[in-house]
């Protein structure tokens, strides 16, 4: 299961190594703060994409699954 999941990350880190790629090698090094914050942001949303399941798997609660038990 370790092994699965560890696989599955660097699969996920793929696209962001492709993507700091194109942004450097179309966009250059200088940039406005502007664009940089961005960057920071869209680093961060994506590295929180990819650490939810691993941090989800370990709750035990229905609704931190996002559904309710009816019933």
């Amino acid at each position: 299961m370790v092994k699965k999941t560890v696989l599955w990350i660097i699969l996920d880190l793929i696209f962001l190594a492709i993507f700091n790629a194109m942004f450097f090698i179309l966009g250059g090094r200088e940039h406005n703060v502007s664009v940089w914050l961005s960057y920071a942001f869209i680093h961060f949303a994506y590295l929180m994409l990819i650490l939810t399941p691993i941090l989800i798997r370990k709750g035990k609660s229905a609704v931190v699954f996002g559904g309710f038990i009816i019933g």
